[in-house]
């Protein structure tokens, strides 16, 4: 289970570095012949490559960070988690990676896009909404 999770990562990592490097060099060709114009294959591969790329991990935590050392349990705190099973969406930054390499043996990561990520977040957006704030103790 900790092996597949590295691995996903570092998957995940080798391919938005793929499709960036693609990106790049998409751009700068089409930068050149920028007086031709583009064909069908060229502008569907370009609007595809983008709904697919994954913009943020999806990771949940399933172990707790009790009895762990102090720096473990500021990391998950620093990714914004507060309790076991939740789930946090996080973009993919090299920064992030190494957040979530430190805390490997304790999470579960997906990527996801942009869309499907709204989408999950929707939900729990709406039902939060409780239509009063609670501003302290009445009976101290």
């Amino acid at each position: 289970m900790q092996f597949s999770n590295m691995m996903l990562l570092r998957r995940s990592i080798a391919a938005a570095a793929t499709r960036s490097s693609i990106a790049a060099r998409s751009a700068s060709t089409s930068a050149s012949t920028s007086t031709s114009t583009p064909s069908p294959s060229t502008s569907s591969s370009s609007s595809s490559s983008s709904t697919a790329k994954p913009d943020y991990f999806k990771v949940q935590l399933t172990r707790s960070a009790i009895g762990l050392r102090p720096e473990v349990r500021k990391t998950v705190t620093a990714l914004g988690f507060k309790k076991r099973m939740q789930v946090v969406y996080t973009p993919v930054t090299q920064g992030a990676v190494g957040k979530l390499l430190q805390i490997k043996e304790l999470i579960k990561v997906e990527t996801v896009s942009k869309e499907q990520m709204q989408a999950e977040t929707a939900r729990k957006d709406r039902s939060l909404n409780r239509g009063y704030t609670v501003v302290g103790k009445a009976f101290a």
